[in-house]
Formats: C-alpha cells, sequence, structure tokens
C-alpha cells in the first residue's frame, strides 16, 4: 500500500456525500475497508466492481449511497492512491509519466510503419481512482452531437446533462443552468494561472480569428477559446474519483459493506452453466512485489463470489482483456488464445479509439515562477514546497486552450478527399471541433538537452475525431501473456487524420508568433524544414514576429516535412474509449444501453469502453457520466433504496428507487 509523506490537516467533518473533499483527515491509518489481502471471512459479497478506476469509482460510492446494507467489493490492480503527494498535488503530475510510476499503467503498442516503425505506449491510470489520479486534470465536456451519435435509449446530451451536473461542484463562470454545484468532484482554477502565458494564447487566438467565449462546456459552444478549469480544489488539491467518492465513505465507518482491495488484478469473470456472472478470479499485481517473475509463478489465482451483480470497470485497455481471458469475445481470438468460448462477441476489443496528439515547444520570456519546469529540472525542492503549500503545487499548467475549426478556404485548402470528410461529419454539426489546441506552460522532455536556460513551454494539438481505429486482444489466457495492440493512428484512408494535425500545426505556428511571450523555436521538437525554406524554425527572436495578416508560406517540401515530424512525434492523449461499446451485436456492440454484456447475464461493464463514438472533449468528464449513469442504472435495476425518495434523473422504464443517504446525515466537509 502506497505510504505518503504528506502533511495532512483536518479542517472539518471526515466525509460527505455531496461536496467534494478538499482537505484530508489527520490520521494517516488504513482505510476501514481497505485492504491488501481479503479476509478469510469476506469471499462472498453482493456486488464485485472489477477496477477501481473514475467509473469504478463512481459506481461503487453510489450503490453505497443508495443502500449501505449492499456489500461491494472493488477489486483493483494498483495501489491505494489516499494522500500521496504526486496524485494531491496537481504540480505533480508528470511524475506519473516516468515509466517506473507505480501509479500507472504503460501499454505497449505494436510497431507501426505509418508512425516511422515506432512501437507507440499508452499511458492509463494504474490506481485506486483510475485517470481521475494521475491526468492532466482538465475539464472539457463533449459536444451534444457526441451523446446523441450514442444512439441509444438513455443516452442522449438531454438524458445526461442531469449526470453532467450531479458529479460537479463548479466554480466557474458558466451559468447556473449548465453545471452542477453539489457534486464530490471540484472544478476551480486551484490555486494558481499563469496569467501572462494565459493572455498570450487567448489575444493570439483573437488575432487569427477565434472568439474567446467565457464557457466553452456548455455542449454547444465551439470554434473558440477559453480560460481553462480543471479538477482542482479551490485550495490547490487534485479532485479524483477515489478521493470524491471512496475514501470519506471508508474513513467515515458509516459504511462497513463497501470494501476494497488493492494491488490484485482480476484474471477472469467465472460463469456458471446457464452464462451466469457469479464472481471473478483474481491474483496479486507481482509489480508491487519483490521479484515479479518467480512471485507469479508461485501464486495460485484466488476466488470470490459475486451473489447480484458483476462489473468490469477496467478501462478501455483492461475491460476487453477481461473479457476475453473470461471466454467472452471473438471465438477465432479466444481460441487461437487457448481460451473457452463462453459467448462468440467479435465486438469485445474491437475498434479501439483514441485523440492523437502532437507536441511542439516553444522558448519565451516567462519566468521560472510562471512555467511548470521547475518541478521538472530539478529548479524547485519539492519537499520544500509540499512543506510550504506553494501556490505552484495547485496547478496543471494549462490554463487556455480552445475548440477550433477551418474557414471555408481551410476545408478547399486541405483537398477534395478532405473537404468529402468535413461536410459529411462536421459542417452540419456547428458543435463539433476539428482539433483541440492547448497551451501548457512546461516542457515535457529532458530539459538537459535545450539549448539555453530560457523558459520553454509546449504548445499540444490533438484530434477530436480521429477517423483511425485500432484493435486490443489477448494471445494467451494469462495475465502475462503478450497483448496485440494496434492503436491504428494514422492509418485511415486518404490521410484525413494526418491533415488535421498539418493544419492545426501551421494554425497554431501562426499563433506562437503573435504573442508577447515569443522569443523562438525548439528546432527539435518541430519539422526540419528544407535549406531556404520560408517556413523554417527561428530558434530565437527578441518578440513576435509576424507581418500583419500575412501567413507564413509553405511549399509542397515544407508539407512533406511537416508529415515526416508528425508521424515520428504523434502520441497518445491517454484517452483511449470504444472497445466495448454500446451498439447492437450486428454493429459490433459489446453491451446494450443498459451496459449489460450480450449473450450472458449477471455482469456489466461502466467505464470508456463503452461509448460508441468519440467525443470533443478530454475523457475524464466522459468517464465521470458514463459512472454515474451507470449507478443510476444498476440502482434501478438491483431495486435499491425502495422506501427513500425517488430521484433519477431518467425514467428507464424500470422500477425507481435511487436514494443517496438524506442530505442531514451527509455532513458537508469543510473548504
Amino acid at each position: 500500500m502506497a505510504s505518503s509523506s504528506l502533511s495532512l490537516e483536518s479542517t472539518g467533518p471526515k466525509y460527505a456525500i455531496h461536496k467534494p473533499q478538499y482537505t484530508f483527515p489527520k490520521e494517516t491509518a488504513a482505510d476501514m475497508g481497505l485492504y491488501t489481502k481479503l479476509p478469510e471471512d469476506l469471499q462472498e459479497v453482493d456486488v464485485i466492481i472489477a477496477g477501481g478506476g473514475l467509473a469504478g469509482c463512481v459506481v461503487a460510492g453510489r450503490l453505497a449511497e443508495a443502500d449501505p446494507d449492499l456489500s461491494i467489493l472493488i477489486i483493483e490492480q494498483g495501489p491505494n492512491n489516499y494522500a500521496v503527494p504526486e496524485i494531491v498535488h496537481p504540480g505533480l503530475f508528470p511524475r506519473n509519466l516516468h515509466p517506473n510510476s507505480k501509479h500507472t499503467l504503460f501499454w505497449q503498442g505494436n510497431q507501426s510503419e505509418v508512425l516511422a516503425n515506432r512501437r507507440p505506449i499508452v499511458p492509463s491510470g494504474g490506481t485506486l481512482g483510475g485517470g481521475s489520479s494521475v491526468n492532466w486534470m482538465v475539464y472539457t465536456r463533449a459536444a451534444r452531437s457526441d451523446y446523441d451519435a450514442f444512439d441509444a435509449p438513455g443516452w442522449s446530451a438531454d438524458e445526461l446533462y442531469p449526470f453532467l451536473k450531479k458529479f460537479e461542484n463548479y466554480q466557474g463562470k458558466g451559468s447556473k443552468d449548465h453545471h452542477g454545484f453539489e457534486g464530490p468532484i471540484g472544478v476551480s482554477s486551484g490555486s494558481f494561472r499563469g496569467k501572462r502565458g494565459e493572455d498570450a494564447f487567448i489575444e493570439a487566438a483573437t488575432a487569427v480569428g477565434y472568439t474567446e467565449f467565457e464557457d466553452l462546456q456548455n455542449l454547444d459552444k465551439n470554434h473558440g477559446t477559453e480560460r481553462w478549469l480543471r479538477y482542482v480544489a479551490p485550495n490547490g488539491r487534485r479532485s479524483d474519483a477515489a478521493h470524491g467518492y471512496i475514501h470519506p465513505k471508508l474513513r467515515s465507518g458509516d459504511f462497513p459493506n463497501l470494501h476494497v482491495l488493492v494491488e490484485k488484478q482480476v484474471v477472469r469473470v467465472l460463469f456458471d452453466e446457464n452464462k451466469k456472472a457469479v464472481g471473478v478470479e483474481y491474483q496479486t499485481n507481482a509489480r508491487f512485489q519483490a521479484n515479479p517473475e518467480m512471485q507469479v509463478a508461485l501464486q495460485a489465482p484466488k476466488t470470490v463470489r459475486a451473489r447480484r451483480l458483476v462489473v468490469c470497470s477496467a478501462g478501455a485497455n483492461g475491460t476487453p482483456l477481461i473479457l476475453e481471458r473470461s471466454g467472452v469475445g471473438n471465438a477465432q481470438i479466444l481460441e487461437k488464445a487457448g481460451v473457452k468460448v463462453v459467448e462468440d462477441l467479435p465486438g469485445v476489443g474491437h475498434d479501439y479509439q483514441d485523440h492523437h496528439l502532437t507536441l511542439y515547444a516553444y522558448r519565451t520570456n516567462l519566468t521560472k515562477r510562471e512555467t511548470l519546469n521547475g518541478f521538472l529540472d530539478g529548479g524547485i525542492d519539492i519537499q520544500e514546497a509540499i512543506r510550504n503549500n506553494d501556490e505552484l503545487l495547485g496547478w496543471n499548467s494549462m490554463d487556455a486552450s480552445g475548440k477550433f475549426r477551418p474557414t471555408e478556404a481551410g476545408v478547399e485548402a486541405l483537398g477534395p478527399e478532405f473537404k468529402a470528410a468535413w461536410e459529411k461529419d462536421f459542417k452540419d454539426k456547428p458543435d463539433k471541433p476539428l482539433m483541440i489546441i492547448a497551451l501548457y506552460l512546461a516542457y515535457f522532455a529532458d530539459h538537459s538537452s535545450l539549448p539555453d536556460d530560457s523558459q520553454y513551454v509546449s504548445m499540444a494539438n490533438w484530434t477530436a475525431y480521429p477517423y483511425s481505429r485500432g484493435h486490443i486482444h489477448i494471445t494467451g489466457p494469462g495475465l502475462l501473456d503478450p497483448i496485440d495492440f494496434d492503436v491504428g493512428y494514422l492509418k485511415d484512408d486518404n490521410d484525413i487524420d494526418l491533415k488535421k494535425h498539418i493544419w492545426a500545426y501551421k494554425l497554431q505556428r501562426e499563433m506562437w508568433r503573435r504573442m508577447p511571450i515569443f522569443r523562438g523555436e525548439l528546432a527539435t521538437s518541430h519539422p526540419k524544414f528544407p535549406e531556404g525554406s520560408k517556413a523554417a524554425v527561428i530558434e530565437k527572436a527578441d518578440g513576435p514576429i509576424f507581418d500583419g495578416e500575412k501567413r507564413i508560406e509553405y511549399t509542397a517540401e515544407d508539407e512533406k516535412a511537416i508529415e515526416q515530424k508528425i508521424r515520428e512525434i504523434v502520441s497518445t492523449t491517454w484517452h483511449s474509449l470504444g472497445t466495448c461499446k454500446i451498439a447492437s451485436r450486428e454493429k459490433m456492440g459489446v453491451v446494450d444501453p443498459t451496459l449489460s454484456v450480450h449473450g450472458v447475464t449477471g455482469l456489466k461493464l461502466a467505464d470508456l469502453s463503452v461509448p460508441p463514438h468519440n467525443v470533443g472533449a478530454n475523457t475524464g468528464n466522459t468517464a465521470y457520466v458514463v459512472g454515474e449513469r451507470a449507478a443510476d442504472l444498476f440502482i434501478k435495476e438491483l431495486g435499491l433504496g425502495q422506501q427513500a425518495r425517488v430521484d433519477s434523473p431518467v425514467d428507464d422504464g424500470q422500477a425507481k428507487g435511487y436514494s443517496p443517504v438524506a442530505d442531514e446525515q451527509a455532513k458537508e466537509v469543510g473548504v
């Protein structure tokens, strides 16, 4: 179990149901009900949740609120995340990118010719709270048309809007009609904003035609910029799903039937002769043991039974692998892997999606206290910063971003194939961005390789709706067997995804050369333009360099240089999605609109594997919505809290009965 040197203070009651826990209790003893070894008398529960990530924590927390007598067991492959410094302090989030991080999983993709023969790596949350514990904490929402495209009863934008509000404790400038203010997850500016960088981005975007909006996150606004918020409380602490939904309940002692088992991997779901899910098989995660290979060889899997329901919530990468090891998936893949087929379901692991990211670095005249670089290059003593509660710790370095679409002329310039795709999927959906472009006031690579002591920062471009698709499958029955993981980047017909990145590269470069903080471009992070090119990289400058409305000129050779750089650097946004989607079998679906797996009973899914289409936003928000919607469905189906008030936002034609703990019992945490 992870330990922490974090200084903890108590400024209020120990838990809350409806408000985010902004501070931590003094005591550092393990939560009641949190184990690394399951007690001997806990071999059967009502509900097993295989995966303690973002959505899994939401589901468990809401089920416990609906009926504290319901016995619930979360099984999480990673460690406890309670009060871990690199988790609770936003400014330390880059430490979760290190390959030796105990809190992050790194999925190795197959080698790809279109990615300059690279084998891309896709990180995901590897601790309690999942991605919400280790991600970049960016608060953005999907477009209205994204949810309507789910084309499933109970999953339209209007039906999901109550769940979008339910988890939020929003402290921004958006309308009260569009946001929630009583949820367990804080949304705010945190404890710091890099105002000079923020203003520079907003002003430069305005100069090239993109309007600033007060709130881009109302499902309808698009084609402009915003001063972004984050999943950070006003006191500068990360607001993650485990600290919001689980830890307050465990530490209160009021939920004795809520249990969390960490550092244990679910091998497979167990089915009876009628194909009903009745439990899971699990084993200790050797990653947290000495001599891991020997530990795997020595240990025997254990089982735990579920009386009422098994929920897989291991994420878009983990869930399809659990299903396939359980015998649920494409029969040909399972037979080749040596797994007995329980249900032939070809959609499992199919249609892997992600948002494709490129990062470019720029030289600035910012000071070290206006970037996060001090935490990355050793310039700031982290332990001293924690002791002094340095305001930079409550910052993720990303204060300004936008949702961008090309002009009509820009569409024409990208060619007939791109224009056809635009007219089919974007033109009549004005809420859909082509690209997300964001300023990160940090440099995320090797600082020792930088040419001087200036503050270098990053510009992020990512495709909101890639056409490229991949897959993720098992190759054998065991946890140590290699996976077949094709990320699919840049494999779409007619190179539409590549053209999006070329367009975004040119746009963000125009923005940068207009920023008052601009002092040059880091050559190694930009394309290698031909000698004499008018688009050549300018490594050092005394300030902005632009000529009125005139844009940088690019030749066909310049375009090839941009393409090559994109293929060399395009990577993940950690936004894996869609591998077990809500759809019919005929459409390669894995679950129905109630999140029941086709062809078996007693098995539900609740994570980012279920969205059938991508969303034009950071996916953490969608994961919270999936968790809240899933909990609402499961509470009704299990018939929980029938005597309490009915407050489900959606009438599914099922017996209602969602009953959170009464307000007078849910004491607020001090802020």
